[in-house]
Parts: C-alpha cells; structure tokens; sequence
C-alpha cells in the first residue's frame, strides 16, 4: 500500500516462514528493478543481499567502513567476519579422535591455495585416535564466500569406514575430482563422526580461491552460476 521514493527495509528475512521470505524478497525486486526505486536492504543474509542489491556499505558502530560494489562489499564482509572468528574456538567435540594435520594440496603434492575450474584437489589430513575407534565417518563442507553450503563429501560414501588404536595416528588422502564450482573463494569445515556425535569438527579451517582453467573455454564465467557442468554437444539435422 505504500509508494515511497526510497523503501528501507531493516532485517525482514529475521521473520516468517520460508515463503514470507520469498514473497518479501520478490517483492523488494520489483519495486527496484520494475519500478525503479531505491530499496535500503539492511541484511546479515548474504545471499538474499547478493540477489537483490547492486551496491552495498559495510557499517559498524556507526561509522562507514567501507562502499562499492556489492560482490566487492560481500567479499570484505565475510573476509572481516572470518579475521573475527579466529578469535574465538571455532572447533568442537569429545577429543576422542581429533585432526593434527590437515592442508589441501595438487596431484604432486605440493600444497596450494590456488586452482583452476577442472583441476583435482586432494585434502591431506592427520588423525590421533585417543581411544581405540571403529566405524568412524570423516567428512567436510565445502562452502562459497555467501557461506552456502556447495557440497559435502563423506568417506562413508566411498565406503570407507575409519578406525584405530589408542594413541596411533593415521593418515589420509582424498581426491576431490574436476573441481567445478564458478570462480570465487571457498572454505572447508572438516569433521569427524561417530553417528551423529562429533568427535572433532573444525570450520572455516582451510581454503582455496578457484580462477578459470583451459577446460573453459568462454571466458568471463558468470558469478552467479555456483556450479559449472560439462555438457557435449552435437549438430543432428
């Protein structure tokens, strides 16, 4: 019922159902892009913010900390979150088996940052069993810099179940392969399960920023596919 020159809009996705959510949201963009008025999105959601807004500040305590581009200002944000978050103890569970060592690394070893869209990424981890274990699950979440979950992968799916001795430590390997995900940053939680029990879950405790590779040939991928697919093409008529 209202037509105002600028909508501002405080921390609405705080409330209601998922199709409230969705209903506000559609809602927000229509009024921007349809009509073309200004919308003030104040958001700690940044998927909704990276949907819906073009430019976007950072606040804290009142000042401005900084303005531009909103897949610039996104990135800062979660940037500053992350410095914050080594702060405080982003890891938890019983200790009964726990990592010591963990990195991402190429096929030869060597252990990177950095990927191109198409390569094999390997995760390198070490394991201290401080009781004797049998039938323990380790997984990890791969995540975008939005902190959406992109995918997940378990050693139960590759039947694989972990266990050992009292003080041993084991190591391994696991080849993630073609990576695909478009060109951005990304961040691993690592856990490791017995059921549904942690026995040792640490997020955000490595990442990898994935640039465009040979296997694409377009060029510019589009920021807002999260996932690349192969597809082969023919001519039939």
């Amino acid at each position: 019922h209202l037509e105002p020159e600028i909508l501002i809009v405080d921390e609405v996705l705080a409330v209601g159902d998922a199709e409230f959510q969705k209903k506000a949201l559609g809602k927000m963009k229509e009024v921007s892009t349809k009509e073309g008025r200004t919308v003030l999105f104040v958001s700690h959601n940044m998927s909704a913010v990276h949907n819906l807004c073009n430019n976007g500040i950072i606040l804290k305590n009142g000042l401005l900390l900084e303005k531009g581009n909103i897949d610039k200002i996104i990135e800062a944000y979660i940037n500053s979150t992350r410095k914050n978050d080594l702060e405080y103890t982003r890891r938890w569970g019983n200790k009964k088996a726990e990592f010591i060592d963990y990195k991402l690394c190429d096929e030869t070893g060597n252990e990177r940052s950095e990927f191109f869209m198409g390569d094999d990424l390997f995760l390198i981890f070490s394991v201290k069993f401080n009781e004797a274990l049998k039938n323990l699950e380790i997984g990890a979440n791969i995540k975008n810099n939005l902190g959406e979950l992109i995918t997940h992968i378990s050693s139960y799916d590759n039947r694989m179940l972990i266990g050992g001795e009292i003080a041993q430590i084991k190591n391994f390997k696991v080849r993630l392969l073609d990576i695909l995900f478009s060109p951005s940053s990304y961040y691993l939680d690592i856990a490791i399960l017995s059921g549904n029990i942690h026995l040792d879950m640490i997020e955000d405790c490595l990442s990898f920023t994935l640039i465009e590779g040979k296997k694409i040939f377009r060029g510019n991928f589009p920021s807002h596919i999260k996932v690349f697919t192969f597809s082969e093409w023919e001519n039939i008529t």
